[in-house]
């Protein structure tokens, strides 16, 4: 599901991608967010345009 920000950056969970508008991507992982080309920040860039939440498993614990 593709969607605006909702919550503090640190609240998503791990697999979130966040879209920056000129290209590209970060990823959240366990220590920041993790560039599409290599470098982890604490945060996505102001350059973001929207979120990507990744998909609950099937019977996956909520």
């Amino acid at each position: 599901m593709s969607m605006l920000r909702t919550k503090p950056w640190g609240s998503y969970p791990v697999g979130t991608k966040v879209y920056a508008i000129g290209g590209g991507h970060w990823v959240k992982t366990e220590r920041g967010y993790k560039w599409c080309s290599g470098s982890t920040f604490p945060t996505p860039g102001g350059d973001w345009s929207h979120i990507e939440e990744p998909k609950q498993q099937k019977g996956a614990a909520q």
